[in-house]
């Protein structure tokens, strides 16, 4: 029954947030954020707010009925409600009636359970015991999941159980790997009702002119198809191997119904994968020509001169930013945006709620009051990438489980909603456990109070008026979840992905409707809210630039009014991430008796080693903390990625930290010179602070320093430099997968966006369960702090003072290096050992106290970090980093003011440390000898090697390579030439005529193209050094032996050589040489790389490590020449021309650094 009500003036923003503000207990203190302008990112007619399947079907219906429409997802992904819940079958009698849910479940043809028997028993290498292996879903992994017959033909009889109305039968078949095709070289199909009477109803052949099989997405395998028509019950294959290897590989039988069934047969299969819905998310909105960004929270709501919703506020990597918008669509779980508005919901009593988790697990988890259903889905695993623990199976079979459990909620707080997900998940876990769902289900029972009710039971979506989707007496605002003003016994059904795709393609046309009768937007700002007391001291500090121009269609600014923003937890540690740093640094603090939060925008604790599927160590120090992970983790579970997590997860409920999963941090509140709390966004869209005595910035990226004032760097005009990333895809069981695909800019929302999108482009549906959810970062914004770690200094094993891990690894640097030194030495190779100490003061800030820094932002030159990154010293740098927060506080002290000899007694206690770090005195200024050693070897075969020892103190250092110089004959060139390049390098031109000569002299040496992965050893020749080195000196005299050299270059010649003379020609600044390098960048071969999202969607050309490194090497030889030529006044304006495509290539890093480079100069033009 339909209750409707009668419509009343817009609400204000601001009565709403008073309400909220005036339910905080006298504790829970305010601040106010004051007056400010946030930047527009789009200008649309519909903005719909949610990543679930609904908001995706409501957008592409809003696009197809004429609105232009913006789509924000919280997740990195699309399709949450599905791939985030691993509901992956199609739910009670909910049928597929949406057009994208028809894409998802199927439509007319459900695929059907069956059993099947063979003739043959198949060979040891691909068994199939229990006969499952196929009909278990999978027919992408041979080695897994195929079974191998050795025969001259094989007769396998398929029983439906019940004669059914048949549609179409497909068989699936491997390539035998030294013979192409498929290895079934012909396959016959034949039905029956009674098991004893066969009807031939189909055949292949590997002959091109009768009905080939067909490959199918998945590479090496085969697809046969059968029409079928009828009624049968059993179904009969006999498929024949190619005569020349009398082998077969069958991979998966699937046999599709004609029948629709009034609800889904008792006994149905998962039918998709995670993978799958995200794909077909991603290319519904791409084909609708609608344009998202993942990993972003809608916070708050715009408003018009009429106080009428007019768009919204988001937050991100990238900060804050606005969206306008005539309606909003809000497909959040909770209705976060009708909340802000103003909406009114029924109440949430404290009380017990049923709560749903699905894993996949090869034993079903058990605990007391739980429900668990078990769906036939055969998951049969066997690890990869790390064998299982001793005791424990590398082979599982795994199923999948729907774990129901009742549990308590004092509230609707997002502490609440955090502790029941803790609790599911302590009842859930297995040490078989192959995967879990990121998210909970859950029937909320607070609904919107509606501009109409549904009461009674459920009937069907086309019976729902969709008033029940408008809050009562808020024009242009849609509510699209469980939150609808239904009955909660409809909810129950109404939140089925299938039926809210149905519900959600109506709601898409009526708000395209009626964004289309509103008028323009006029005076849109974010309204004054808050109280006037009950106001703590701080200042509440965020970024606020905007989004790049390669991904935000709109410019300008919204006004934000003063407001209060409510404290909505407090403690003594916040530590923000949970990474491979965060985890330890929350349980180490939490041990000594803090009160901890942990908050991690993922859904696992541990970072790239679990959510990242990077579980295997390539080097790092085993000792300390990490010894008791690792052993902790073998008797956890069996496979590495799930297990860790676990281990982290478990450890901090024994430890007592208050976790808060997908939970983003984007701000900080600053009071006087320290930091005294987070601003977060939890996932039901509350945005408000986390007061903390001590915050721990364990996001990787900085954010917080960032957020707060510190000084930090990342990309700059300079030059295009970063460690190579990936975002790996996902196989049940597997642990380690390490690929170098490409550049992310960390601090670009668009760009992690995008980065992402491109990694499930390349990945062909069927072929991978998922992708993982985390950017697997080598290099990312980091802090300039009271101590800068340089790559000499664990080169000259230096020993500070405070040191607080010793880091053990080799110099793998994932990409090219820019320390000066670098130019003309090198570290070390992949067999070369480095031992590196780790000061404390790179964890702090220069100025702000409060905070400490981990992880890969902590203060260290870009090319120290990959001695510094690796996975057991990073966890033990993060229990060294939540010991000191603990002992901060204790001792009522800033971090910065710790007694450090304290902490590394402690640190020598649990092995950490060496003791005789206890002792540990700086060893800078090296000694006389050192340097003069350095020196005396400079002329010897790789006498470079010990230039660390100069580069730490040029100042002594010159005088005695000039005399070195000075006192080398003319006729030793090799000597001279090295010690002038060395003198040079650091910017003494006393060998410029000897440089000069040897460069004339000098043949084009073997070029180095960009390398990611192994990228070990020099990465510019002794050409390119000596040309960087003339640079430096900016030596005009060099310029015309430059200039000759760059003229010979072709695009077959090495990326170094070209990098070389953009650098040289740059730091000399003579635009004489700008005619040359137009010339060099209009050869063939050399421009013409930017990408753009106009037209065909810009894949990669396969993913893997030399396709990376190919579109890098071309990208970045481009664009090294554009900017020089652009710096150097530009000709005929090519260097600006391929500098503007770069500012909109949607590849961040690179859009970022071509406009930073332009505006650079456009600043020191209007000096």
């Amino acid at each position: 029954m339909i209750t409707r009500r009668a419509d009343s003036s817009s609400m204000a923003i601001s009565i709403a947030f008073l309400i909220f503000i005036s339910s905080l207990s006298a504790k829970e203190n305010v601040f106010m954020e004051k007056d400010r302008e946030i930047p527009v990112i789009h200008d649309v007619d519909v903005v719909v707010v949610g990543g679930s399947s609904s908001a995706v079907a409501a957008a592409r219906q809003a696009a197809r009925s004429g609105a232009k429409v913006f789509l924000l997802a919280p997740r990195p992904y699309l399709g949450e409600d599905i791939a985030g819940t691993l509901r992956l079958w199609p739910d009670g009698n909910a049928q597929p009636m949406a057009e994208l849910a028809k894409l998802i479940f199927g439509v007319k043809n459900p695929v059907l359970p069956f059993t099947y028997k063979a003739s043959i028993a198949p060979e040891m290498e691909n068994p199939d015991p229990d006969n499952r292996k196929l009909n278990d879903g999978i027919w992408n992994d041979r080695d897994r999941h195929g079974v191998q017959y050795k025969a001259s033909e094989v007769e396998i009889i398929v029983d439906l159980g019940r004669e059914i109305s048949l549609q179409k039968a497909r068989l699936y078949s491997y390539e035998y790997s030294r013979l192409p095709g498929s290895s079934v070289n012909s396959a016959i199909v034949s039905t029956s009702s009674d098991g004893q009477t066969w009807n031939e109803a189909g055949k292949t052949t590997s002959h091109p002119k009768f009905n080939p099989p067909v490959k199918s997405d998945y590479p090496g395998t085969f697809v046969h198809e059968f029409p079928l028509n009828g009624k049968a019950r059993y179904i009969k294959f006999l498929s024949k191997p190619n005569a020349a290897v009398l082998r077969q590989w069958l991979g998966e039988i699937v046999i599709e119904s004609a029948d629709v069934p009034a609800s889904i047969p008792k006994g149905s299969v998962a039918v998709t994968t995670p993978l799958n819905v995200k794909k077909t998310f991603d290319e519904a909105l791409l084909e609708a020509g609608v344009p998202f960004l993942t990993g972003t929270y809608g916070t708050e709501v715009l408003t018009d001169e009429k106080g009428n919703v007019a768009g919204v506020v988001v937050s991100n990597r990238s900060g804050r930013q606005a969206v306008r918008a005539k309606v909003v669509i809000d497909a959040t779980d909770r209705a976060s945006m009708a909340r802000h508005a103003g909406a009114k919901f029924r109440p949430f009593p404290a009380g017990t709620y049923s709560f749903s988790q699905t894993v996949v697990s090869g034993e079903a988890p058990k605990a007391p009051g739980m429900e668990v259903s078990e769906f036939p889905n055969a998951y049969d695993t066997k690890l990869t990438g790390m064998k299982a623990p001793e005791g424990m199976p590398d082979d599982i079979k795994g199923r999948l489980f729907e774990c129901r459990a009742a549990l308590p909620m004092k509230n609707d707080s997002p502490s609440s909603f955090a502790e029941a997900e803790q609790r599911i998940r302590d009842m859930t876990f297995t040490a078989q456990q192959l995967d879990t769902a990121e998210k909970t289900f859950f029937v909320p029972p607070d609904s919107l109070i509606g501009a109409a009710s549904m009461v009674g039971a459920w009937k069907d979506v086309s019976a729902l008026d969709l008033n029940v989707c408008r809050p009562a007496g808020m024009p242009y605002c849609y509510i699209l979840s469980a939150m609808a003003d239904v009955s909660r016994e409809a909810a129950a059904s109404l939140i089925k992905p299938c039926n809210l795709m149905e519900l959600a393609e109506r709601v898409g046309v009526a708000a395209a409707e009626e964004a289309r009768k509103r008028p323009e937007l006029v005076n849109v700002r974010l309204r004054k809210t808050g109280p006037e007391s009950n106001v703590a001291a701080g200042e509440v500090r965020e970024i606020l630039e905007g989004l790049m121009p390669n991904s935000a269609t709109a410019a300008g600014k919204v006004k934000a009014e003063l407001r209060g923003l409510p404290v909505i937890a407090e403690c003594d540690v916040l530590v923000v991430g949970g990474g491979t740093s965060g985890a330890p640094a929350a349980i180490s603090a939490a041990r000594q008796g803090m009160k901890t939060i942990l908050v991690e925008y993922q859904y696992n604790l541990g970072g790239v080693s679990t959510v990242g599927i990077l579980g295997s160590y390539y080097y790092g120090n085993p000792c300390g903390f990490t010894e008791e992970i690792d052993e902790g983790v073998r008797k956890t579970g069996a496979v590495l990625v799930q297990s860790k997590a676990e281990w982290y997860r478990r450890q901090c409920r024994i430890s007592k930290v208050e976790i808060w999963f997908g939970t983003m941090a984007c701000g900080a509140v600053v009071d006087g010179q320290g930091i005294v709390g987070a601003v977060v966004v939890a996932p039901d869209g509350t945005r408000g602070v986390i007061r903390a005595k001590t915050v721990i910035d364990s996001t990787g990226n900085a954010d917080i320093a960032a957020a707060a004032g510190a000084e930090t760097e990342f990309i700059n005009p300079e030059e295009l430099s970063l460690q190579g990333a990936t975002m790996n895809w996902r196989n049940l069981g597997s642990s380690v997968i390490n690929v170098d695909i490409g550049f992310v800019d960390d601090e670009d929302a668009a760009d992690m966006c995008f980065f992402a999108l491109r990694g499930r482009k390349a990945f062909s549906f069927n072929t991978y369960w998922d992708q993982s959810q985390l950017v697997n970062s080598r290099e990312r914004r980091h802090l300039i702090g009271e101590y800068v770690v340089q790559p000499m200094d664990f080169m000259n094993g230096r020993t500070f003072h405070d040191t607080i891990v010793q880091c053990y690894t080799t110099h793998d640097t994932h990409g090219q290096t820019n320390h000066d030194m670098l130019f003309l030495s090198m570290i070390s190779g992949s067999e070369s050992h480095i031992w590196a100490n780790l000061p404390y003061r790179s964890l702090l800030p220069k100025k702000l106290d409060g905070l400490m820094v981990t992880g890969l932002g902590i203060s260290a030159h870009r090319d120290a970090i990959p001695v510094l990154r690796m996975q057991r010293d990073v966890q033990n740098q993060g229990y060294a980093a939540g010991y000191a927060a603990a002992m901060g506080i204790k001792d009522n002290v800033p971090p910065r003011n710790i007694d450090i000899k304290k902490l590394q007694k402690h640190l020598v206690e649990v092995k950490i440390l060496k003791p005789e770090v206890l002792a540990y005195v700086d060893n800078y200024p090296l000694a006389d000898d050192k340097l003069k050693e350095a020196i005396r070897v400079i002329p010897t075969y790789g006498g470079y090697n010990m230039l660390w020892r100069l580069f730490t103190d040029p100042k002594r250092s010159i005088p005695l390579l000039v005399d070195a110089y000075g006192g080398t004959n003319d006729s030793d060139a090799v000597s001279k030439t090295r010690y002038a390049a060395v003198l040079a390098m650091m910017g003494d031109k006393t060998g410029t005529e000897t440089l000069v000569k040897t460069l004339e002299a000098s043949p084009w040496d073997t070029g180095w193209n960009w390398k990611g992965m192994g990228a070990f050893g020099r990465k510019t020749s002794y050409i390119d050094g000596y040309i960087i080195s003339l640079g430096r000196i900016r030596a005009k005299e060099a310029l015309p032996a430059i200039l000759k050299k760059a003229a010979l270059l072709e695009a077959k010649d090495g990326y170094s050589h070209f990098r070389a003379v953009a650098l040289a020609c740059e730091s000399i600044g003579d635009k004489s040489a700008a005619p040359v390098l137009a010339a060099l960048l209009g050869k063939p071969g050399i421009g013409g790389y930017a990408l753009s999202k106009d037209g065909k969607f810009p894949e990669y050309n396969g993913f893997s490590c030399p396709a990376g490194d190919k579109e890098r090497n071309l990208s970045l030889r481009e664009i090294c020449l554009a900017r020089a030529l652009y710096n150097l006044g530009d000709h005929e304006g090519k260097g600006e021309a391929v500098l503007v495509k770069y500012t909109k290539d949607p590849r961040g890093a690179y859009a970022k650094h071509a406009l930073m480079v332009m505006q650079k100069k456009q600043e020191e033009g209007h000096k």
